[in-house]
């Protein structure tokens, strides 16, 4: 069964007298992990959150000055990491949402 699978999979290159498996195309993502670490501790009247501003591609370091710590209220501060793209448009969304509820609503 196994060897009939493998013939299933290859063809018969007649100049060689070989068989030749099929070529693999390159897969495209538009979504890169530009990686980052972010952590946060708390306690009764503490919070701490910190991030790091490295991003990278690969092994390919974009940028080192990219905050990926935002604060949102006086109260509230997010960090993210992952897809920069996606860390900037979360962020922008979460504060254009804070900001329609503050218009509506007169305080956070």
């Amino acid at each position: 069964f196994f060897y009939l699978c493998l013939m299933a999979a290859t063809a018969f290159d007649k100049n060689s007298a070989t068989f030749v498996t099929p070529r693999e195309h390159a897969r495209f993502s538009p979504y890169v992990n530009n990686g980052g670490t972010s952590i946060a501790v708390a306690g009764d009247t503490f919070a701490v959150i910190a991030a790091d501003t490295r991003v990278s591609e690969g092994y390919s370091i974009c940028t080192r000055n990219q905050t990926k710590v935002i604060q949102l209220t006086p109260k509230t501060v997010l960090a993210s990491s992952g897809m920069l793209a996606d860390i900037t448009t979360l962020h922008k969304v979460l504060k254009n949402r804070l900001e329609w509820y503050k218009h509506q609503h007169g305080k956070y």
